[in-house]
């Protein structure tokens, strides 16, 4: 997969002091922060709307780009650990990663312990309002690019001061000059933890919509079972594109292939031992409804779904093969 592959284009440049992916360790995983100019109401919903604007209210993809300088940290702060400077220097100038971001933010202190975000503030806000990083957009997909190349030699000296150097409060906008010189850096996808920001983010969502339509939304999570146990949402209904198309939820995929043996159900196809690695697996691998989702609108659950090579997939789907061992009706083992 290279960025110009995406099914969207990216669209702008979000700049970090450490790169999210594939770090692990930060607190802030799973999303990124902005800082309002002030922290009020108002200050919060225009930085939202210019977003939102940016990334084309969510149908467009964010550059990270890793700054060359660290911010300046408060006086007398917990300085920065060897780790954090080591993967800093490693990584400053360099474009890390591909992400897609929700469009509804949340409050940073609602995805962090208390401690944890008063330890942000601490460190990095210099105005007192104690905002910084705080209007926090969950990361829905990602896309680590491979070697971490040089923004300055991918976009050039001067259009990389631009985009990526230059600091600013919200996200730097690409063109289709810029589009075309990413389009061949290669990618490599990054699968955001089954219970994580993302997981939470599309429940709610999956809730709320539920609840819109005449479904109990409290029956979808519950805390003393597996997320896939419980995790539901609403497939196969239909929403007004530039074409009518049977909606469905990548999530569902995603917690799939996080519980479910990694070969194909029909032929036992097996990526891992063919050499892959588990991300490549999980991207070789293809999510089969066993119910067609063009039979209408209804509640699907993981049960619902089965993994197939895209070859057995696309026999399925041409009627050459069918769905009718044992080992591929159990999804979940």
């Amino acid at each position: 997969m290279r960025i110009g592959d995406l099914p969207q284009q990216v669209s702008a440049v979000k700049g970090h002091w450490n790169p999210e992916f594939p770090d692990r360790s930060s607190d802030s995983i799973g999303w990124v922060g902005f800082t309002p100019s002030r922290d009020a109401p108002s200050s919060r919903s225009r930085l939202r709307s210019t977003v939102h604007r940016q990334m084309k209210y969510g149908n467009s993809y964010v550059l990270e780009y890793v700054t060359i300088s660290l911010p300046p940290p408060n006086p007398g702060s917990r300085p920065l650990t060897p780790e954090e400077k080591v993967l800093h220097d490693k990584a400053a100038g360099a474009l890390t990663a591909v992400f897609k971001l929700a469009n509804r933010p949340v409050h940073a202190r609602e995805l962090m312990r208390h401690e944890q975000y008063n330890d942000l503030q601490n460190r990095w806000d210099q105005r007192g309002d104690r905002a910084r990083w705080s209007e926090a957009f969950p990361i829905i997909e990602a896309w680590e690019i491979t070697g971490w190349p040089k923004a300055r030699d991918i976009l050039g000296v001067e259009a990389a001061a631009r985009r990526c150097e230059m600091q600013s409060q919200f996200l730097k906008e690409l063109d289709d000059n810029d589009r075309a010189k990413l389009a061949h850096l290669d990618l490599v996808p990054i699968d955001l933890p089954a219970d994580g920001v993302a997981a939470r983010y599309f429940i709610d969502m999956a809730q709320r919509d539920n609840t819109d339509r005449g479904f109990r939304g409290d029956s979808l999570a519950s805390e003393d079972r597996p997320l896939y146990e419980d995790y539901s949402a609403i497939e196969g209904a239909t929403k007004e594109t530039r074409v009518r198309l049977a909606q469905r939820d990548r999530h569902l995929v995603k917690i799939l292939k996080r519980v479910t043996p990694l070969e194909c159900a029909l032929c036992s196809y097996d990526p891992i031992r063919r050499g892959a690695t588990y991300a490549q697996a999980r991207a070789i691998l293809d999510a089969h409804h066993k119910v067609p989702v063009r039979a209408g609108e209804r509640l699907s659950r993981v049960e619902d779904f089965v993994l197939l090579c895209p070859t057995c997939h696309r026999e399925v789907h041409q009627g050459f093969s069918s769905i009718i061992t044992s080992k591929a009706s159990t999804v979940i083992a």
